[in-house]
């Protein structure tokens, strides 16, 4: 193959994740991570006097970030820029050794078009961007050595896999995929030799760092935050026959498995496109298992589908022309009545606004970057993370930055501020520590945690409270405020209270 055609892709996912260098400080889960980063170097707990659902190298990182006397965004984003290079060398090996350059190729292309590019948010640092790296390269490792694949190596690829564990415990579907390619591959002796293995290194790294959590006390909080609080993402409601969607998924999930496996051994599917048909499977069931919208959540998905969207483009070249129709028939309808089930909750009135902003994402950011935009038009096409949909406005596209500027002038630096709503980048623009334990008040919802918040802030008594006209506010709070803080400034809908000298 050209060696040129070989870099094309990659050169291509450059080009399309140059933007994201420019973006403001808008995204919440970002925000979030960099507000947990400005609490840990600060002396926080991690899951304990600040909280988060996810596993813990995001939020480490993010603090290590913070700690580089450079742009946060550089920063961040160079890291998942060649997290993201190094996923596509990955995917195009695996391609390349199933089934050949000419798919590897058509695959990297795909990459760069679906997981390179703001399509799927793939452009947004998340949590995603980092496992995927370790999920692809572990992967690659098991397909490259099976089926003599020395229980060293297997461990080795398990431990790698492991590492994306630490960052989002969605990857762990991935290793699943694995140990059920294993089940059909091997006889159980091997079968069982090789999981077993595979699972130890999984769960190496997220054993040692419960272990540490154990002897610092702190491992409760660490296994309500990561386990026990990750529940009230699954949906509840029993629609199939008395059967929660989770529960009607989990068992169709084993009986294609099933019939995979039926097929398999009667030799109507070759081991070829086995792995790639059982990874596609798998994690279409994680990303359908919140049952919430987030094109985020696509990203594990799009890993295998890059490949397979990709064996059959090149098979259609190959076939008859009755064949090559049936092909894209099949194929179009199946991403259609996956995206219908995807998009089914009540969430899904957001998507239309998501897709508004992808559309014009990459004409404002080329204009904004050429100079031919001002910063002030470029921010209006990012969506801020306010509570209602009326306040993600043009003329508040810029709230994050506004109400910084605020809190600046009320000289918040190197000061305990408390932030009842959704703002979590304004403590790291401010160079402001968060007040207590949750930096969004979605987390602060119920009783329980409402009084782990008044707990906290009449402990810590934060210099200034930050109360947005659309937060979960409480009466707890209101009283609180009232008692001990004056009203400073009212602006875009925020209200600042100072305490009370």
């Amino acid at each position: 193959m050209n060696r040129y055609l070989k870099i094309f892709p990659f050169l291509l996912t450059i080009l399309l994740r140059l933007p994201a260098f420019y973006e403001p400080h808008w995204y919440e889960d970002t925000g979030m991570y960099s507000a947990i980063g400005v609490a840990l170097n600060h002396g926080a707990i991690l899951y304990n006097t600040v909280f988060d659902n996810k596993t813990p190298f995001i939020y480490y990182l993010y603090a290590l970030y913070e700690r580089i006397p450079l742009s946060l965004t550089l920063v961040y984003q160079s890291v998942s820029l060649v997290l993201a290079l190094l996923t596509q060398y990955f995917i195009f090996k695996i391609a390349q050794l199933k089934f050949g350059n000419k798919v590897a190729l058509i695959s990297s292309i795909l990459f760069a078009l679906l997981i390179g590019s703001v399509f799927l948010e793939g452009t947004l640092a998340n949590a995603e961007n980092y496992y995927m790296f370790f999920s692809v390269l572990s992967i690659y490792i098991i397909l490259k050595n099976v089926p003599d694949i020395s229980f060293l190596k297997l461990y080795i690829a398990g431990l790698i896999i492991g590492l994306g564990l630490m960052f989002k415990v969605s990857v762990i579907f991935d290793a699943f995929f694995i140990v059920v390619y294993f089940f059909f591959i091997f006889d159980f002796r091997k079968y069982f030799k090789s999981s077993f293995f595979y699972t130890l290194g999984l769960f190496t790294p997220l054993s040692i760092f419960l272990i540490y959590e154990f002897f610092t006390n702190n491992l409760v909080n660490t296994i309500y935050a990561i386990f026990l609080y990750n529940f009230g993402y699954v949906e509840k409601a029993k629609p199939f026959l008395g059967l929660s969607i989770v529960e009607f998924q989990t068992i169709l999930l084993f009986l294609i498995l099933f019939l995979f496996f039926v097929f398999y051994k009667k030799r109507k599917i070759r081991e070829i496109n086995l792995f790639i048909y059982l990874w596609v499977t798998v994690d279409l069931y994680s990303v359908y298992l919140s049952g919430r919208p987030y094109f985020h959540y696509l990203l594990q998905i799009a890993l295998p589908l890059c490949i397979l969207l990709s064996y059959y483009i090149y098979r259609i070249y190959q076939e008859k022309w009755y064949k090559k129709i049936l092909i894209i028939f099949l194929v179009s309808i199946s991403i259609y009545l996956g995206e219908l089930y995807f998009f089914r909750s009540e969430l899904s009135w957001q998507i239309f606004q998501q897709l508004q902003f992808k559309y014009d994402y990459y004409p404002n950011s080329y204009a904004y970057m050429l100079g031919r935009e001002k910063s002030s038009q470029y921010n209006s096409i990012f969506i801020y993370n306010t509570n209602v949909i009326f306040e993600k406005t043009e003329q508040n596209a810029n709230i994050v930055y506004q109400i910084a500027d605020t809190l600046k002038s009320l000289n918040v630096q190197g000061k305990r501020i408390f932030i009842m709503g959704n703002f979590p980048w304004d403590y790291y623009m401010t160079k402001s520590i968060p007040g207590e334990k949750y930096v969004v008040d979605f987390q602060i919802i119920g009783k329980k945690r409402q009084n782990t918040v008044m707990s906290e802030i009449q402990k810590n008594k934060p210099y200034l409270i930050l109360y947005y006209n659309d937060s979960y506010g409480f009466s707890g709070l209101t009283n609180f405020i009232n008692r001990y803080y004056r009203l400073a400034k009212i602006s875009k809908g925020a209200y600042f209270y100072v305490i009370k000298s």
